[in-house]
């Protein structure tokens, strides 16, 4: 979502009827103002367009555009992609200008460099020197490198020894090397490689970890970690380089006499499932990559060598938890494809999905902007025209690929448009007077732009219903009450509760009394629609926003968003 103006708008549409699109592809939602309806890669929540093909063949993309733009059709263009019959395909506008497109996989001895390969489908059950059995279960001794090169992990205390887990469901029933987050630990007998190297593993957790800032200096990697590989202390010139991985993120940390920071970091969601985890060192520079993606580009360190960790399963300052099926290492940094194509090959052995999410060169204006999908002749396949939306509100077709336009106050990205559609967006109502301390009796009127909408109001403080009284032409003020109103309007969704208290009084001295004034809006992404916290004198007031929804016809219930924003504002006096 973008910004350009910090008024309000607000659209009065009934039955928003939207072009004929050019051939099958059309443009079926759109969301510009995203908080949390849908997540990137990353974790973030960036504006987002939904594509659909109602016809009954697949449909290239390859060479259309997408623009905000009418004078730039071609703003960003797909280089390849491609929509099923009956399907939808999301793109994100988050200015992040992404396209992965497919790759093949590789096996990894075909690309040059490899010094570490840990599979756990290549562990021998009936080698004692391989495993150890206790009590039913495997415990692993020393796991064989499968590279050439022979760096096999070990280890020699059965206490330290990881968990062999035959058949793991979740993993294409593959099995798995499981550390129980304490003190489990595999060793490597030297660092396979330096400055430049590149590490994948194929792992799950269950818990997670401290997420540190990301920098190149500070000591903030001795507590609260999961090292999946520790990191080797470096003393006063070097560094050993690991990686901490938890649900809620992972981190590349270095180690080293007085350092020991995160020099890249993903804080996201990466959850309970196995995943694809990448670290690609390039001169000393790490980049992280998270299901294929990029995560975070690092920071440089300072050091004078960075070495590859030689630790699995924990570190010095925490221990892993989780499942490991298989970890390689390079001892060079790899190229975006061929990197790509290992990823591909593991997620293609284990059954997991790679994630290849679309995102665009630009951003939408939650205020409004033009849509634009051009096909590659130039000719306008869809569009669609400004509109705002408020937050987690979205705008598209009903039915799917349809010629009338709704708002969604449910959204559905990448599925059918089948919850209820509601034609308009009800303005807030208007104060004849400012809230706050009044020294006079006054008659205070309010107003709406809305056609056939109608606004009830009380005087006691609570909030207003249909069954409240009325507003027809003014109330009279002078008395130290509260004054709600209320704007409502059947079969299209409520704008928000309005309070205003508005009070007659009398001065204290040089100040005067404070008085409260309170006032219930709709909140955007990324604005607040009134300012923030300022002071005046000694006295302040305070507004309080909660978004208050209904929905349109056919949704049968009334549905409420309890979030609540407070800004606090300076008291109004005369």
């Amino acid at each position: 979502m973008k910004c350009r103006s910090s008024a309000a708008i607000a659209l009065v549409l009934l039955h928003y009827h939207l072009a004929a699109p050019a051939q099958s592809i059309v443009i079926n939602e759109m969301m510009t103002a995203n908080s949390r309806t849908l997540l990137d890669e990353n974790g973030d929540s960036p504006d987002w367009i939904e594509l659909y093909n109602p016809g009954a063949s697949p449909v290239s993309l390859a060479g259309y555009g997408l623009s905000d733009d009418p004078a730039l059709p071609f703003k960003w263009t797909f280089r390849d992609a491609t929509i099923d019959p009956g399907g939808f395909l999301i793109v994100f506008a988050s200015g992040k200008d992404r396209q992965p497109g497919m790759v093949a996989p590789t096996n990894p001895p075909a690309i040059a460099g490899l010094k570490v390969w840990l599979r756990a489908d290549a562990v021998a059950t009936n080698d004692t020197t391989q495993v150890r059995a206790s009590g039913g279960n495997l415990f692993v001794r020393r796991w064989n490198d499968q590279s050439g090169a022979a760096n096999s992990a070990q280890q020699a205390t059965d206490d330290l020894q990881p968990q062999f887990i035959p058949t793991v469901a979740e993993l294409n029933n593959q099995p798995a090397l499981r550390f129980d987050g304490a003190n489990d630990l595999l060793t490597l007998p030297a660092s396979p490689a330096q400055d430049s190297f590149c590490l994948v593993a194929v792992v799950r957790t269950g818990v997670g970890h401290e997420v540190d800032p990301q920098g190149a200096s500070g000591v903030g990697g001795v507590s609260g970690q999961r090292y999946l590989f520790g990191a080797t202390h470096g003393g006063d010139f070097k560094a050993g380089a690991g990686l901490s991985v938890g649900t809620n993120g992972v981190s590349v940390y270095e180690h080293g006499a007085n350092y020991m920071p995160a020099l890249a970091v993903y804080e996201g969601p990466v959850g309970t499932g196995f995943t694809i985890i990448s670290v690609n060192y390039s001169n000393k520079q790490p980049f992280l990559y998270w299901q294929s993606n990029l995560a975070s580009a690092g920071v440089a360190s300072p050091r004078a060598i960075v070495t590859a960790p030689v630790e699995i399963g924990a570190g010095a300052y925490g221990a892993f938890s989780g499942d490991v099926a298989e970890i390689l290492v390079y001892d060079r940094a790899l190229s975006e494809t061929e990197r790509r194509s290992i990823e591909e090959g593991l997620a293609r052995k284990y059954a997991l999905r790679l994630p290849a999410p679309l995102h665009t060169n630009f951003k939408l204006d939650a205020d409004g902007e033009p849509l634009l999908l051009t096909r590659t002749d130039g000719v306008r396949a869809d569009e669609f025209p400004p509109v705002f939306l408020p937050l987690e509100v979205s705008f598209g077709r009903q039915p799917d690929g349809g010629q009338t336009g709704f708002f969604f106050a449910d959204p559905t990205p990448a599925a059918p448009n089948g919850t209820p559609g509601l034609t308009e967006l009800l303005q807030a109502p208007q104060f004849s007077q400012a809230a706050g301390f009044h020294t006079n009796n006054f008659q205070l009127t309010l107003s709406v732009t809305n056609q056939g909408a109608a606004i009830h109001y009380t005087l006691d403080g609570s909030d207003p219903t249909e069954s409240s009284p009325l507003f027809t032409g003014s109330i009279r003020r002078a008395t130290e009450r509260d004054r709600d109103a209320h704007l409502l309007q059947r079969c299209q969704r409520s704008c928000p509760l309005h309070r205003a208290g508005h009070l007659a009084g009398h001065r204290v001295g040089k100040f005067f009394r404070p008085g409260h004034r309170h006032l219930r809006a709709r909140q955007r992404a990324g604005r607040q629609l009134f300012p923030t916290r300022q002071q005046l004198g000694t006295t302040r007031a305070r507004r309080v926003f909660r978004d208050r929804r209904r929905p349109g016809p056919g949704a049968g219930r009334r549905c409420e968003d309890s979030r609540q924003h407070v800004a606090e504002l300076p008291h109004q006096g005369p």
